[in-house]
């Protein structure tokens, strides 16, 4: 972390963790590669639109496409259901050049 730089960096486990702070305005943790407004919005929209009873207003930004799949793989049964979500923006730019083995239960956009 640069010294001069404001920002906090997160760990992997704290940014999975941190759909706890979420859950009084999701009903569902929502996880993404990506965490920045404009995909956030997009992905929270077309959650919203798509599934009129279910309430998403801040998907949980994993920080990266391998984490989304190791967290995934990792994940234990919970009260809460959870939706993991790969953008595909840069596999399709890249021509998957980065090939990641998707699990079936991960959507991808």
């Amino acid at each position: 972390m640069d010294h001069n730089d404001d920002s906090v960096e997160y760990s992997d486990d704290a940014k999975f963790a941190s759909s706890v702070f979420y859950e009084d305005v999701n009903d569902i943790d929502v996880y993404v590669e990506d965490g920045d407004l404009v995909t956030a919005g997009l992905i929270a929209g077309l959650i919203n639109r798509a599934l009129v009873d279910i309430r998403i207003e801040t998907p949980i930004s994993l920080g990266g496409r391998s984490e989304v799949i190791k967290r995934y793989e990792g994940d234990v049964p919970s009260n809460r259901s959870r939706l993991y979500i790969l953008d595909g923006d840069y596999s399709s730019i890249l021509c998957n050049m980065q090939r990641h083995v998707i699990p079936s239960g991960i959507f991808r956009l």
